[in-house]
């Protein structure tokens, strides 16, 4: 699972989010409720226009990743993101 979520990361750093969701959406039929993958596929989301699902998909992960600690670089980008989609 996590070669899958890697590589759909590295699609989208690429700018091709049609592979990268595609292999995100692998990850995440392996492990549903993986934090990372949703981080990334709120990712995905976000870049292709459709904040409703990446926001959908950022509380995902954030409940996942409720007890993180503050410092937690994932967590923390995730609920910074996840602030910017709602201020938009």
């Amino acid at each position: 699972m996590s070669v899958l979520r890697d590589i759909g990361r590295c699609y989208r750093k690429l700018g091709d989010l049609d592979k990268a969701e595609d292999y995100l959406n692998d990850a995440r039929r392996v492990v549903p409720a993986d934090p990372w993958v949703l981080y990334e596929l709120a990712l995905v989301a976000a870049e292709s226009g459709d904040v409703d699902v990446a926001v959908e998909l950022l509380e995902s992960a954030l409940e996942v990743w409720v007890d993180a600690d503050p410092e937690f670089r994932y967590a923390r980008e995730a609920r910074e993101k996840l602030a910017e989609l709602r201020n938009r």
